[in-house]
């Protein structure tokens, strides 16, 4: 066997650290894989039921533990009530354990203090103001909770239905002026900073509120626009706002020509991709009666 000289000894004596040091790092590696595979599901409490739809969109629907009383797929599964989508009951909800909570603009800030004060994560979601802020509050949703592969899917599926209908309602002939009044008494429309001014231009539509806001407006603005075509929230069975409520205003064009298309509050209040999608649908076919 050849002697090893002691020029070719060196290279094997600077790699000699390193050869230590494998078993360690194999090790590491090892033991970060297996805290990754015991790191148990998330317990959620949701307090906004637009996000809890978003969750059993995802198919996430097992890991709730905690939601409001407006989340009505999650009562249905007997999924424990927590408070309204503004108040909590902050004893009933920390005894459910959750690690994650979803909170919205309306949840009090010292509920979300005392929250993260007992160690429990939250995270506040505010109103999309358009579609786009809809799909990157669905993808934040979706990374927590571990579905980001499933809401690429979903969304590539329901953005080629919306780009679609986009194409059928530019393609159309009638663009008509439009009000989406989302409460009649008093009066609020969908104004420039929500995501339903996206579901009236989407629809081939212009919309009559031109500015940002709260989207607050009194009755002679609206006549002075003269929508052509009202877009009607209907609020859980609520008279206030219905077809009968304008019927007063005969000097609009919408009311003369009973333009009236009303849209389940159910569906388009809540905004989630899917609802998004439902919803412009419902006025895509109206329009292109």
């Amino acid at each position: 066997m050849t002697a090893l000289t002691s020029s070719s000894r060196r290279p094997l004596l600077r790699l000699l650290p390193l050869l230590l040091l494998l078993p360690l790092l194999v090790g590491c590696h090892k033991a970060s894989q297996q805290e990754e595979e015991e790191t148990p599901a998330p317990r959620i409490v949701s307090l906004v039921p637009s996000v809890t739809n978003q969750i059993y969109d995802l198919a996430c629907d097992s890991l709730l533990v905690g939601c409001t009383s407006y989340c009505t797929k999650a009562i249905a599964d007997s999924v424990p009530i927590v408070g309204s989508a503004i108040q909590t009951n902050l004893e009933l909800l920390i005894a459910q354990r959750p690690t994650l909570v979803f909170a919205s603009d309306f949840t009090a800030p010292q509920t979300i203090s005392a929250l993260e004060n007992a160690g429990i994560e939250v995270v506040q979601f505010t109103n999309p103001a358009s579609y786009d802020a809809i799909q990157a509050q669905y993808r934040q949703i979706a990374t927590l909770v571990g579905a980001s592969d499933r809401a690429e899917a979903q969304l590539a599926e329901i953005n080629q239905r919306v780009d679609w209908l986009k194409e059928l309602n530019a393609a159309r002939p009638w663009h008509p002026r439009a009000f989406m009044q989302i409460a009649f008494d008093p009066l609020f429309g969908a104004s420039t900073s929500t995501y339903m001014n996206d579901l009236i231009t989407f629809s081939g539509c212009t919309n009559i509120v031109t500015m940002a806001g709260n989207g607050q407006l009194s009755l002679e603005y609206v006549v002075e626009q003269d929508p052509e075509v009202l877009f009607l929230i209907t609020n859980h069975g609520s008279e206030s706002g219905s077809e009968e409520s304008w019927h007063k205003l005969r000097s609009v064009t919408a009311v003369q020509q009973s333009a009236y298309c009303p849209l389940p509050g159910e569906i388009v209040s809540q905004p989630t991709p899917q609802h998004f999608v439902e919803t412009l649908q419902l006025m895509t076919d109206y329009l292109s009666e």
